[in-house]
């Protein structure tokens, strides 16, 4: 019997410190205007109530961990800054050869970075809130200059960590369209539908929610998927 303990002991030890809880990554997603700054805001809000944490441990990252930096910092030194109010389509794509390396280390970058950074941080206690992720190298290449061919960001896709659950702000694009022009009209209707696929493609991972409402409901409609789908996965 004292065997016995001293094992499940062990075992419980071991779990604690390298299994990391459902309901602690998450991504959001949608196209530009659909409102995914202000539904983080408030999503980390909800999280730090539902999950009785300080704001302190929801930690907010935009697109990927960046335990690698970025292309153009490694290449340069220059430090990376984040432009507000610009066309994400403004610079041409580049040719394959360098698409292939920029998937490539980014896609590194996503593996690295969970294993090495995000999965340690969650264990720890801390919620992790994506603000677009892996999936936008499938809906919007153009976004990362990439010119590659469809497959290549979906095979990838399926060897990169997963968020726990990925929010989709959906809306109509006319409304998206009038909220912010840094992209086409077409554009923004084409990644609507690309996202679409991706919510049929994978229904257990993406929560599908109506941008249309106040931040406050879509807030609301997040964490009842959170413990619908998250919290009673523990249970059972």
């Amino acid at each position: 019997n004292t065997l016995a303990n001293t094992i499940a002991h062990l075992r419980f030890g071991v779990v604690r410190r390298v299994w990391r809880k459902p309901g602690t990554l998450f991504s959001v997603a949608g196209p530009d205007g659909v409102g995914k700054s202000t539904f983080i805001e408030v999503l980390a809000d909800r999280l730090a109530e539902l999950q009785v944490k300080d704001q302190k441990a929801i930690r907010i990252e935009h697109f990927r961990p960046r335990l690698l930096p970025n292309i153009n910092t490694l290449l340069t030194g220059k430090a990376e800054t984040v432009a507000e109010n610009h066309n994400p389509h403004r610079a041409m794509p580049v040719g394959t050869l360098s698409s292939i390396f920029r998937i490539a280390y980014y896609w590194i970058d996503y593996v690295i970075g969970y294993w090495g950074k995000l999965r340690s941080q969650a264990i720890r206690g801390q919620t992790i809130v994506f603000d677009r992720y892996f999936y936008d190298f499938v809906v919007d290449p153009r976004r990362t200059r990439l010119s590659l061919p469809g497959w290549v960001p979906r095979a990838l896709l399926a060897l990169t960590p997963k968020p726990d659950l990925v929010f989709f702000l959906d809306a109509d694009a006319d409304e998206i369209y009038a909220r912010k022009q840094e992209l086409p009209l077409k554009e923004i209707a084409r990644q609507l539908d690309q996202y679409r696929v991706l919510v049929d493609r994978f229904p257990k991972r993406f929560v599908r929610l109506d941008a249309s409402q106040t931040p406050d409901k879509v807030a609301a409609d997040a964490i009842k998927a959170v413990v619908t789908r998250c919290y009673r996965k523990i249970e059972r």
